[in-house]
């Protein structure tokens, strides 16, 4: 955008309650807002806004008796009614990648989806069911359960498994799709996952963006969200891992008013001879253009500094931070 510009933190770690809370999450926004007050210029009429543009949970239940899966209901119809309209995948989407929010098979192992309860089994073995009115995903072992479901369900929707083992139907025959509400039924019905003997839905949603508002009760439009996730922590035998969230701040900036910042690596020797690596040389880098130019006697000041995000590349094996 011409006149905007939006900084996208994320985050890959399972949080605690401690990350839902209210009070410290409009805390911990309000100092992001005014950090970058304070050290980018923008039109004073103007104000950074805060939105949540990508959010991923994984929901594993040891059982699926009538007040779990009351609670896995209520939380998936937070995103539409069982009325609602759903839209089918036709490639599995943010699945591609090691760092995408999906395990497909072409990702080679989803980072974010390596879990404590369920180890490697979801980083490269999922199948996408839905992409609106959210993404929902399952284990690839259960699509044959979910379509038999639906077929013999009183409405009987005649939905065909999908020969890319990464989406559940085919699209190609699904011109009559059931609505949000029967879906939910029949995944909550056929998600049980046989090799671990539990039953696993992965929720997630990517590409639309809900306001975050910094009020001073913490109140925000998704906060709606976060409770049901914590009321469905709180019943024993659900476990829900939060495993991406991406928060951007929306930064109002003048016309003219970007500069694009370089980088290098600097390679120093080791007292032993030779080059040593960096932890950072595990990583990749992108750069943008966040900072208006400053000069010095009509000269760039050429020590002005940008912003650089650097990007993990060997998730499993790290490279340290070594002491100087």
């Amino acid at each position: 955008m011409q006149n905007s510009h939006c900084v996208v933190c994320a985050c890959g770690f399972r949080c605690s309650n401690s990350t839902d809370n209210p009070a410290l999450r409009n805390s911990l926004l309000t100092d992001c807002v005014k950090l970058l007050s304070d050290n980018i210029p923008y039109p004073p009429e103007k104000q950074i806004t805060v939105d949540c543009d990508a959010f991923s949970f994984v929901i594993i239940a040891e059982t699926m008796e009538p007040h779990i899966k009351e609670a896995i209901k209520n939380f998936l119809y937070c995103y539409g009614t069982s009325l609602s309209s759903i839209s089918i995948p036709s490639i599995a989407v943010a699945g591609g990648k090691p760092d995408s929010i999906f395990g497909s098979s072409r990702s080679k192992g989803c980072q974010h989806l390596q879990s404590k309860i369920i180890g490697k089994m979801f980083m490269a073995e999922e199948t996408l069911v839905t992409s609106t009115p959210v993404k929902i995903a399952i284990h690839n072992s259960c699509r044959k359960g979910l379509i038999s479901k639906l077929c013999n369900y009183p409405q009987q929707f005649p939905m065909e498994i999908s020969t890319n083992i990464d989406i559940c139907f085919d699209p190609n025959y699904a011109s009559n799709k059931p609505p949000y509400g029967v879906i939910v039924d029949a995944i909550l019905e056929s998600c049980h996952v046989a090799a671990i003997n539990k039953h696993v839905i992965h929720v997630a949603d990517i590409g639309t963006r809900h306001m975050i508002e910094c009020k001073d009760d913490g109140h925000c439009q998704i906060q709606d969200m976060f409770h049901k996730v914590n009321k469905m922590r709180e019943i024993q035998g659900i476990s829900v891992e939060m495993t991406q969230i991406d928060i951007a701040f929306n930064i109002p900036t003048k016309n003219n008013a970007l500069i694009q910042c370089s980088y290098e690596r600097i390679m120093k020797s080791s007292s032993k001879g030779g080059n040593y690596r960096s932890f950072v040389d595990s990583m990749s880098s992108e750069i943008w253009a966040l900072h208006e130019i400053q000069t010095e006697n009509d000269k760039v000041n050429s020590k002005q500094t940008g912003t650089v995000r650097l990007r993990q590349k060997e998730w499993m094996n790290p490279n340290k931070i070594k002491e100087r």
